[in-house]
């Protein structure tokens, strides 16, 4: 990624380089990536927060760095479900991605901070 903003309001804009590894996969390869991706952040976020249940500096960095290929296989799996399945354009408020070429997008959306205030725990995402 080479940009990311977010402002007071909860409006962000990424600039996203993506892998070529993920742009030429199949739905049925992309979705058992993204599992598995998942399943991959999830137990490496809770044997960070296994001992003392905090988020400290350097595991911030490692969780979001993490988060990259599950990011991309959510961009790249949206972005084959809507060209080969979806009839017109599906456009959500909150979320906009465009693609730039093959490999490259731009995510412009909105985080509404009451919702993500809601959560007091990382791990709660997941049950939502």
């Amino acid at each position: 990624m080479e940009e990311f903003e977010l402002n007071e309001n909860g409006d962000f804009h990424a600039d996203w380089n993506g892998s070529i590894k993920f742009s030429n996969m199949g739905l049925k390869e992309l979705i058992a990536a993204l599992l598995s991706e998942y399943k991959a952040n999830l137990n490496q976020y809770e044997s960070i927060v296994q001992n003392d249940g905090k988020l400290i500096g350097n595991e911030k960095i490692v969780l979001i760095r993490s988060l990259g290929d599950l990011i991309q296989l959510f961009v790249f799996s949206r972005n084959y479900i809507q060209k080969h399945f979806a009839k017109g354009k599906y456009s959500n408020p909150k979320l906009n991605i465009t693609m730039k070429n093959e490999t490259d997008f731009t995510l412009r959306g909105n985080l509404v901070y009451s919702e993500l205030n809601s959560l007091n725990h990382f791990g709660d995402w997941q049950k939502k």
